[in-house]
């Protein structure tokens, strides 16, 4: 029996729903009846979440004059926006932390979708983007179709990954010609079934063919463009190991001029290193 992309979607119901608090951090966000301070209270019952959201506060992110020191504080530098960004980064990380196969190593993967994710909403604040931190989260998510690749079927894909790695022939291409759809196809659909916007969810799904997405064309090309370039700064690996070819039109999309790129690197490769520290608790980002 062949697999299909509907009978891996099948399988991943295994991994979960998104855990109550999650559902009640949004729900209160959404309402307009709870208070700032209402939602720093179910914020507060998560250590860890609570952790992060004050690493971010006070991160390069933000760039405060002065410490940031109560949740109630951060959370009026980073917004409920993007407070729902990191619940959701948060909890996919920690799920899929324990899904790897032996062959995809988890911290390197973790480091090199990071770093896309800091290049997405380096590009997005350039072209002053609304909420550019649901740039950052579909950056963030984009590779998760691989693992779910590798934990499904694990022989076949360290088999494609090792030919990739040999031969240079892009993985997404022999992922699409060995079975019929690639891992990025496979991702976005995997964070529409889990009912994350058309924003996040669509990119995902196009950011090997950005110029065939003609309901999140801009989107897309910024997620093409930050994937290639957190490949080419080698923080980590998606598994690539040759940079992969940027698309033209998608670089047409964006209308940035050339002239800012050595600054938006110099920008990510900042805010790389306190992203690394605030999600893998590890400061030594090398690598």
């Amino acid at each position: 029996m062949s697999v299909t992309l509907e009978s891996l979607l099948a399988n991943s119901e295994r991994l979960g729903s998104f855990p109550a608090i999650v559902h009640r951090i949004n729900d209160a966000v959404e309402d307009p009846r709870f208070s700032l301070d209402e939602v720093g209270q179910i914020v507060q019952e998560d250590p860890v979440l609570s952790a992060r959201l004050l690493r971010i506060a006070n991160s390069s992110f933000y760039s405060q004059r002065f410490p940031i020191d109560t949740i109630a504080r951060a959370l009026a530098v980073i917004g409920t926006k993007q407070l729902k960004e990191l619940v959701t980064a948060t909890y996919v990380m920690n799920t899929f932390s324990a899904q790897f196969h032996n062959d995809l190593d988890t911290k390197s993967f973790w480091k090199h979708c990071i770093a896309c994710g800091v290049a997405c909403r380096a590009l997005a604040t350039a072209r002053r983007e609304a909420n550019v931190e649901r740039f950052y989260l579909m950056g963030l998510l984009h590779d998760l179709g691989k693992v779910l690749l590798f934990t499904e079927l694990g022989d076949q894909s360290a088999k494609m990954l090792k030919n990739h790695q040999q031969n240079g022939i892009p993985l997404y291409q022999m992922e699409r010609d060995q079975l019929g759809f690639d891992h990025a196809d496979l991702g976005g659909r995997l964070l529409e079934r889990w009912k994350l916007p058309m924003e996040i969810h669509q990119p995902v799904s196009y950011h090997h063919k950005p110029a065939e997405d003609a309901e999140c064309p801009l989107e897309s090309a910024i997620l093409h463009l930050a994937d290639i370039i957190s490949i080419g700064l080698r923080p980590g690996s998606g598994g690539q190991a040759l940079i992969p070819p940027l698309n033209n039109d998608a670089w047409q999309v964006l209308h940035l001029p050339t002239s800012i790129l050595p600054e938006l690197f110099n920008i990510i490769r900042l805010q790389y290193f306190d992203a690394v520290a605030i999600f893998l608790d590890d400061h030594a980002a090398d690598g």
